[in-house]
């Protein structure tokens, strides 16, 4: 049984809501520790081979230190084109703007990419495969990032052992 518990002076918090013994910060909180798991599996899996999400790895403005977010991007002919479902005010996407490239990671392969720009629906239909733009139609999200491939392919397992080649055995 749920119920609102009004305002009063031995209950200074208005509107509490408790249902099934349950106050709204307590399922808050619930939620928040569970998005926290999600969160983490996501980025296990994004960018992987066989998953419908990307990764995009992008500089700090201020810090400089490298992020990842787990994105959805679709290929197009000269790059990619990343829905953007929660609008231009995230971070992530004011630091690849900032620094005109990042790197992205889909199906098991990372690209670079560079000369972002923000689009509106209609420009990202034009890009995209017929069958693609009924697909976006429904995801109801009226703004994309479109990147556009610089250097080529990013062969992350390739450095990572170069590093290690010319790290010392003592370094290890």
């Amino acid at each position: 049984m749920c119920q609102t518990i009004e305002w009063s002076p031995t209950n200074p918090k208005p509107d509490l809501f408790v249902c099934h013994g349950f106050s709204r910060l307590e399922a808050i909180e619930s939620l928040t520790k569970f998005k926290r798991i999600l969160d983490l599996a996501m980025m296990k899996l994004a960018g992987r081979k066989g998953w419908y999400a990307a990764v995009i790895r992008h500089s700090g403005c201020r810090s400089g230190r490298e992020h990842e977010t787990p994105i959805l991007a679709e290929p197009t002919p000269d790059g990619f084109l990343i829905l953007l479902p929660y609008g231009e005010d995230v971070d992530w996407l004011k630091n690849v703007l900032v620094a005109g490239k990042c790197e992205i990671e889909n199906k098991g392969v990372s690209y670079s990419v560079a000369e972002p720009e923000v689009v509106d629906r209609e420009e990202a239909a034009s890009l995209l495969p017929s069958r693609l733009r009924r697909q976006l139609g429904l995801y109801g999200v009226d703004t994309y990032l479109k990147v556009k491939h610089c250097a080529g392919l990013v062969d992350r397992a390739a450095h990572e052992g170069e590093q290690r080649k010319e790290e010392s055995p003592e370094q290890r």
